[in-house]
């Protein structure tokens, strides 16, 4: 073999060499770029997790104020429902009388 042999393949092997050291060095900052955004999804999920904790408990205390509401006015409707047949009653009793 001649030199222009050995230098070829010399040229060869040095391709091969630099080529896995740039494809080890990519996939080292591959994994660290791909374990970054990891850790920034998982904080964006905890931080989606905890506000719609917030929400629901939220949520639950308007929903049972709603009911106190609900329940007060029902109170309120049955008082004046009665209010309003004893005056009809009262009414009426009068009429029957023959006053106004």
């Amino acid at each position: 073999m001649t030199w222009e042999a050995y230098l070829g393949i010399l040229g060869i092997l040095a391709s091969i060499a630099f080529g896995y050291l740039a494809f080890s060095r990519n996939k080292r900052a591959d994994d660290s770029t791909e374990g970054r955004q990891l850790g920034q999804i998982m904080s964006d999920l905890g931080y989606v997790k905890s506000n719609t904790d917030e929400i629901k408990a939220e949520q639950q205390r308007q929903r049972d104020t709603n009911m106190a509401f609900a329940e007060r006015l029902a109170k309120a409707e049955a008082r004046l429902e009665e209010h309003i047949s004893a005056s009809n009653k009262r009414s009426s009793a009068r009429i029957e009388k023959g006053g106004v």
